[in-house]
């Protein structure tokens, strides 16, 4: 391009982001420039003028040019700008309401795009990320999270910005399923991943907004309206209408909940006056809706039901004109539930439309108070059939709600449980202090003044929490020596003190102290760590921290320092804290170049050896990233004198070991042994507390367990199916426990040698499910389950039948209870509809 156009173009580029007006006037130019000119520069000036179109929302405009500009690229055979034509196109549909439309033309070109060169795919991840917005608007957001998982799949391809819009719709999704925990824990996600800079701050707040709408939904009110306050005031700062907006709506509607009534109306008077005055949010029926709506619920409150009940109606008619379903269930059930408290005879109709709204759009919070409201109102005209189905429903709904808070308490006790570990580690340090401390008074009373005592039990302290790592992790206990050495080398090359340097030595042998809290399942793992496994490795920062955290020495001081930031990177993306630069301690900096030089020239069970060589390259690479770039060029100097050997370098004064410290090791060494045989019989009750004592199969705890490992952010597809015998109790009746009892072991007997490719499980009674291999497919089940009638009549047992149902985790449920659930319900639906005779017809889905 003639650089006049190239400039121009380029100023358009940068501006779109801070200033969307300048932008489009600098287009505006560029593009009656061009009025003459053909070819690409036409229509790349088009492409421009349409993006900043949509930018400043001239929807009608900007779809005239994008059609213009994707005619000609089309006509140029310029593929990769017309995907961008098309996505322009996309957005506008999704922001005048015409979702179906829009979902379509974003698919298509997802799929074109499918297979396209690696430079395509942010193109083809917004693509998907437009599919889950329509899916999201049209009320299925299981479809909408599909979809984002699927655009996440190409993390590496994509810029910062695209990585935090897809998290944090992935977060908006979740909470519309009613799966809070999991909602904040994406959004936290999008939250750090969003770019350390000034680039579309309008996505950072939105996050926030609704990363303490989540905290709101799961109970925390306080922390909600905390982080609101806080992306309230950056809106006004950064001058985010639509933010401020929304985040003056929430506070209204928190304000409301705590009865601050005059805060709230005067939060949801300024997001009214926002939405009619600011042209970004004038065609917002969402926001619209929702004021309105809130104000209804305001007025509730101060008594005024028929105003109340009129600005209920205005939100309602925003809703279906626009086709927010919602929105629509959230307003017909505030009508619902107003004209009931009036008496009106049409507050039923109204309660049972917004049931049917929120059953399609599945908000399970919304489904919850509709049948408490139709309970309740059936229940006073004495309609006693309506009103005990409505409450079967809210027995259903209820269990399923608390079977999401059994998970977040277990996810709880387990922190709780950590948390003890970690102070019976530091008890058990400091009874290791006392031993060595009366065990040197008495060997060295004699020689030693109270001064040199107590800098040899700081040194022994180092020893001993050192040689625990060792027993913990064997295969790594030489490697603290040399990060020690090769540390203090680089501290004296930097000019501290012979005595400093000494002192870091020692602080640095205890950087990885706190691993002695780690699971041995995933310390001593011989292939990679799951994402999941590698956030637990990571805490042993925090672990370390606390256990050195006990002392008051400088010693204990610099290595608790040491512990706790020695993963933290030169560029902001270690942990525990995310630190930069020149806020990571130095000594922890220090210990990050030694600690990855020395893990790269080891063989580990997972890697091989790196050559010193290849090891040194990488601190070069890594420079300016991962570590101090000045660190890098003091160690590499160092490595250079020594032909690149850490292991030539001298210790600076190594600290003996006297006699209490080889005592303790003894001491050490006995109850380590002591450890492996409690180990080994906690793994035995553990067996027998997870097996069923009649049948041998696992039990309902082992498979809350083992789903509880299977899921998590990010898993792949697997299959549970659940079954029941048919007429056992009329068996046990008939013909005793004792004969009920040994069908049960036949039957389990024949279901697990049937079900070899998944993991069997007596659940309680009757009932048994299969936790099939990540490996089986639907047809491989099918199979099995056709084969275990046949299986049973070899056993002696042709009177036994049961009934079965199977469900696939993502597909058609994204937590541990609905999969249960899914797959209960098929199976309850296939005994009701066989009544009593054999088939195995029915299968995953209705239409199979």
């Amino acid at each position: 391009m003639p650089a006049p156009f190239y400039e121009l173009a380029k100023d358009v580029e940068q501006s779109l982001i801070t200033d969307p007006e300048k932008a489009r006037e600098v287009a505006a130019k560029l593009h009656a420039a061009t009025d003459t000119a053909q070819g690409l520069h036409r229509a790349y000036a088009e492409l421009l003028l349409a993006r900043t179109l949509l930018s400043t929302r001239q929807w009608q405009a900007a779809l005239e040019s994008f059609e213009k500009a994707r005619k000609s690229l089309l006509a140029l055979e310029r593929a990769a700008l017309v995907a961008h034509a098309v996505l322009g196109r996309v957005y506008i549909l999704l922001g005048t309401g015409q979702y179906a439309e829009a979902s379509a033309e974003a698919a298509e070109l997802e799929a074109q795009l499918a297979n396209g060169p690696v430079q395509a795919m942010e193109i083809r991840a917004l693509a998907l990320n437009a599919i889950a917005y329509a899916e999201y608007a049209q009320g299925r957001p299981v479809q909408a999270i599909n979809h984002l998982k699927e655009a996440l799949k190409l993390r590496e391809q994509l810029s910062p910005i695209i990585i935090a819009a897809c998290l944090c719709n992935l977060g908006i999704s979740n909470i519309e399923q009613g799966n809070y925990r999991e909602a904040i824990y994406w959004l936290m996600e999008a939250y750090r991943a969003h770019p350390d800079s000034n680039e579309d701050r309008q996505l950072e707040l939105a996050t926030l907004t609704n990363l303490a709408y989540a905290h709101y939904l799961a109970g925390d009110l306080s922390l909600a309206t905390e982080i609101t306050q806080k992306a309230y005031a950056a809106a006004g700062e950064w001058q985010s209408y639509k933010v401020r907006a929304y985040s003056a709506l929430n506070l209204g509607t928190y304000n409301t909940e705590l009865q601050q009534t005059g805060r709230a109306r005067s939060y949801l008077q300024e997001a009214l006056v926002l939405s009619q005055t600011q042209p970004e949010l004038t065609a917002d029926a969402v926001l619209r809706a929702s004021i309105l709506d809130s104000l209804g619920t305001l007025e509730h409150q101060d008594g005024n039901s028929e105003s109340a009940l009129e600005l209920y109606t205005r939100a309602r008619e925003i809703a279906q004109r626009d086709e927010l379903p919602a929105v629509e269930a959230l307003t017909q059930l505030n009508i619902g539930r107003m004209l009931g408290q009036l008496g009106r005879p049409e507050a039923r109709a109204e309660l049972e439309r917004a049931l049917e709204l929120a059953v399609a759009a599945c908000l399970f919070k919304e489904q919850f108070e509709a049948h408490t409201a139709l309970a309740e109102l059936t229940a006073a005209a004495a309609d006693w059939r309506s009103a005990y189905r409505h409450q079967q429903e809210l027995t259903r709904l209820k269990l399923h709600l608390l079977e999401g808070e059994h998970e977040r308490q277990r996810k709880e006790l387990r922190a709780e449980l950590d948390l003890e570990q970690m102070r019976r580690e530091g008890e058990l340090s400091r009874e290791r202090l006392k031993i060595e401390v009366a065990a040197r008074e008495r060997a060295e009373a004699e020689t030693l003044e109270r001064t040199q005592q107590l800098a040899q039990a700081q040194r022994e302290v180092v020893l001993c929490l050192a040689l625990a790592a060792e027993y913990r992790d064997s295969i790594t206990g030489e490697h603290i020596k040399r990060v020690g050495t090769f540390a203090a080398h680089i501290a004296l090359a930097l000019g501290w003190s012979q005595a400093d340097a000494e002192l870091l030595m020692l602080a640095s042998r205890l950087h990885d102290v706190g691993k002695i809290g780690i699971p041995d399942s995933i310390l001593l793992k011989p292939g990679k760590l799951t994402e999941v496994e590698y956030v637990q490795m990571q805490a042993h920062t925090l672990i370390g921290s606390q256990i050195l955290g006990q002392g008051n020495s400088a010693l204990l001081k610099l290595a608790q320092t040491i512990a706790l930031s020695h993963h933290e990177r030169w560029n902001g993306e270690g942990y525990p804290y995310g630190l930069h630069g020149e806020a990571i301690p130095l000594a922890g900096r220090i210990v990050a170049v030694a600690d990855v030089y020395d893990a790269l020239i080891q063989r580990r069970p997972y890697k091989a050896a790196w050559t010193p060589e290849q090891a040194a390259a990488e601190l070069s690479a890594q420079a300016g990233r991962h570590f101090d770039p000045a660190l890098v060029e003091v160690a590499l100097r160092i490595l250079n004198d020594v032909h690149y050997s850490v292991d030539e370098l001298k210790e600076l004064g190594p600290p003996t070991v006297g006699p209490a410290a080889a005592s303790l090791e003894r001491e050490l060494a006995l109850r380590t042994q002591e450890l492996q045989e409690a180990r080994k019989n906690a793994g035995e009750l553990l067996q027998l507390a997870l097996s069923d004592s009649l049948t041998g199969l696992h039990n309902r705890r082992a498979l809350e367990l083992d789903l509880e490992q299977r899921i998590y952010p990010g898993a792949v597809d697997f299959y549970m199916t659940s079954l029941d015998l048919d007429s056992l109790k009329e068996i046990n009746d008939s013909q005793g426990h004792q004969y009920g009892d040994q069908l049960l072991r036949q039957f389990a007997l024949c279901l697990r040698q049937s079900c070899a490719a998944g993991k069997t499980y007596r659940i309680g009674g009757d009932e048994f499910a299969v936790l099939w291999n990540l490996d089986v497919t639907e047809q491989d089940i099918v199979q099995v389950l056709r084969r275990l009638p046949q299986n049973l009549r070899v056993t002696g047992q042709p009177g036994i039948s049961f009934s079965y149902g199977s469900a696939c985790y993502n597909r058609d449920a994204a937590t541990a209870g609905d999969l249960l659930r899914v797959s209960d319900a098929r199976m309850y639906r296939m005994k009701v509809g066989r009544r009593g005779e054999e088939t195995d017809s029915i299968w995953f889905k209705e239409d199979h």
